[in-house]
């Protein structure tokens, strides 16, 4: 037998594994790269369920929302209800009191000075809107001496009163039910 040259084993070694070590190499080099496949599928496959997931809560937060729509439109809607039947009453309470006011006399019974100072009640705020007992003088005019008795010029009725008296609580008792009616709206809306 010959004598095993180092250089000629190695040589030998190296031909007869060079085929494994590339076998190796490309099998290293298909794994990493179908791991790397297969790690973009993942992180992929993660993606779409976080988009899934809100996609679903959006889904779930809208119909929270027309929910809540809905609900207040029901509250609003109950409550313009309820105001228009308030609103029929009082319209019905202020019609049996004119009727009942017709039924009143003539009688002076507010001096210009009294009516004057009545008018001037809350003027500032608007003077469009008077629904006023007549005195026979502009509030702003200054005040002259006082009418003979059986002058009506300077003086308001007790008809005259009870009209504005009747107007008055009629207004007052529509703006609290609309302010309530409001309020009511308000709450249900925010619990």
């Amino acid at each position: 037998m010959a004598a095993l040259n180092p250089q000629s084993w190695a040589v030998r070694v190296t031909a007869a594994a060079l085929p494994y070590v590339l076998l190796g190499v490309a099998c290293a080099a298909a794994g990493a790269a179908g791991g790397w496949y297969f790690t973009g599928l993942a992180w992929q496959a993660s993606l779409d369920r976080e988009a899934l997931a809100r996609a679903n809560a959006q889904s779930l937060a809208d119909k929270a929302a027309d929910i809540a729509r809905k609900v207040d439109r029901k509250a609003a809607d109950t409550a313009a209800g309820e105001h228009a039947a308030a609103l029929e009453t009082l319209s019905k309470q202020l019609g049996g009191a004119n009727a009942q006011i017709a039924l009143l006399s003539g009688r002076q019974c507010l001096d210009t000075g009294t009516v004057w100072m009545l008018n001037d009640i809350g003027a500032a705020a608007s003077r469009a809107d008077d629904v006023r007992a007549a005195a026979g003088h502009s509030p702003s005019a200054a005040p002259t001496s006082a009418p003979a008795a059986h002058d009506a010029a300077g003086y308001a009725s007790e008809r005259d009163v009870a009209e504005g008296l009747a107007v008055c609580r009629s207004g007052y008792a529509e703006l609290q039910s609309q302010l309530g009616k409001i309020l009511d709206i308000e709450d249900a809306r925010y619990p």
